[in-house]
């Protein structure tokens, strides 16, 4: 079980963020302290080459100037004011052999005849010549130290060599190359510590929504993810996903309610188709025109179902906003008088007049068939809910910038308790039973109008009549 967990942990995008994470940072820094080591090293390298080169030139004016005497008491008076910085000192004839060489006291335990043997046979053909040597009073004999040494030609043709002991320096490297692995260590158990920290905080939002994901799962659909308002890219996919969860939610939702829809309003049609057909079979003298009579109720029922399925997944898919438009540039006297011409015989049945009044002709971009849907539904109403030798105006008009078509007549009208109601599906309202419909078409004519970005109003008033307003927003 450890095994696996530890596998599994691994595995995780969050070790693998904090181990980069971790390795970039100490890489990083452990470039920059040993840039920093390798440049010191250098410049400090530099700087003891520059002052053995002035030493060698210093002393080589001093022995031009006094012969070897002089430097002598050159040497002398420095050992007195400065002990610690003494040098290694030796003058060369022309013919290569030793005129002086003069070891500083600190140098004392070396051998002045190996030390003569090893500078002697240094060339010209380096700045900066070495040679190593052991120190007899140390307590290693076979370590050997290093010696730089600065070659100068007098003007006489002699040679004036200058050396010194690079063991303060290399000790002094030493020295920061310890601290500096010192502070890779502490650099280390930061950048891995941090790495932690920050990974943890990054991969939060991804663990939120890994939550929620399986809250969803489980059939939770109101689980959301926090946003944290930062608009990166995490928060960003946790957005769309809390945008995807609520059209998802929207649609279960609406599957339920237009399953309940269905189940509701088709016993009735389905009870009569039923108990039509039963009783015909089972009548002893049912005659011919009673089994055409059975199928065409059957018929007048399948149809009702029909056109009730039909109109609660329009009315869901508009809800949901997947219903599919085939937008197209519409003009508003064109449409409006079709729908007249369509409804003309219905309306003349009782003697209602449909009169259009085009204030304004506007063009304006919709599905032409759910257009042609909405209008029919408010005629249809208009006309059903009108008494006879009625009125019933068509309008199209312009009201601050906005393109209308509005439906006015002079019907039964609807009570004020009642108009935030019919555009719930299946409400009815009862006052008048002998037209009583399936209580979808407002309800349609609602949701394509919202897929559509329009708005629908009423203004109604009972035994007055009503009034329905489409404003148009999308205008060509």
């Amino acid at each position: 079980m450890f095994l696996k967990l530890n596998r599994l942990f691994l595995k995780s995008l969050s070790f693998r963020l904090t181990f980069g994470y971790a390795i970039l940072f100490v890489l990083s820094s452990f470039l920059i302290l040993f840039l920093n080591y390798y440049l010191f090293n250098h410049s400090i390298k530099d700087r003891d080459h520059e002052i053995l080169s002035s030493k060698a030139k210093e002393y080589s004016s001093v022995y031009s100037k006094g012969g070897v005497q002089e430097l002598k008491n050159y040497l002398a008076a420095q050992k007195q004011s400065d002990t610690d910085s003494q040098f290694l000192v030796r003058i060369e004839s022309v013919n290569s052999e030793t005129l002086f060489l003069h070891i500083p006291e600190k140098m004392q335990q070396l051998s002045a005849s190996e030390v003569d043997k090893k500078i002697s046979t240094l060339t010209f053909s380096k700045n900066i010549s070495k040679f190593y040597m052991s120190e007899r009073s140390i307590e290693d004999p076979e370590e050997e130290n290093e010696y730089e040494v600065v070659s100068q030609i007098n003007s006489d043709g002699q040679r004036i060599q200058v050396a010194r002991n690079t063991d303060e320096r290399d000790d002094l490297l030493e020295r920061y190359l310890r601290t500096i692995l010192s502070a890779s260590f502490a650099v280390l158990l930061i950048g891995s510590f941090g790495g932690f920290v920050f990974s943890k905080q990054a991969l939060a939002p991804l663990r939120n929504l890994i939550q929620a994901i399986k809250l969803v799962r489980s059939g939770e659909l109101s689980a959301r993810v926090p946003v944290r308002n930062s608009n990166d890219e995490i928060d960003e996919i946790g957005i769309l996903f809390n945008k995807m969860a609520t059209k998802i939610e929207n649609l279960i939702s609406n599957m339920h309610e237009t399953l309940d829809n269905v189940a509701h309003d088709l016993r009735t049609p389905l009870t009569r188709l039923k108990s039509k057909a039963e009783l015909t079979l089972l009548s002893q003298f049912a005659a011919t025109a009673d089994y055409k009579e059975a199928l065409a109720n059957t018929i007048e029922n399948a149809a009702e179902i029909v056109s009730l399925i039909n109109t609660i997944m329009d009315i869901s898919e508009a809800e949901a906003g997947v219903l599919k438009l085939d937008l197209v540039e519409i003009n508003a006297t064109d449409v409006i008088l079709e729908i007249i011409d369509l409804y003309a015989m219905i309306a003349e049945e009782k003697n209602i007049s449909l009169q259009f009044v085009e204030s304004v002709n506007f063009n304006f971009y919709a599905d032409r068939i759910r257009c042609k849907q909405v209008l029919s539904n408010l005629l249809d109403n208009a006309i059903k809910y009108s008494p006879k030798n009625s009125l019933i105006e068509i309008i199209s008009q312009s009201f601050d910038g906005k393109n209308e078509i509005c439906i006015l007549d002079v019907g039964i009208g609807i009570s004020a308790q009642d108009v935030p109601k019919i555009w719930s599906r299946l409400y009815r309202v009862h006052h008048n039973q002998s037209n009583k419909g399936l209580g979808l078409g407002l309800s349609l004519v609602h949701s394509i109008c919202k897929a559509h970005g329009w708005t629908i109003q009423v203004q109604s008033q009972l035994g007055v009549g009503s009034e329905f307003k489409l404003t148009f927003t999308n205008g060509a």
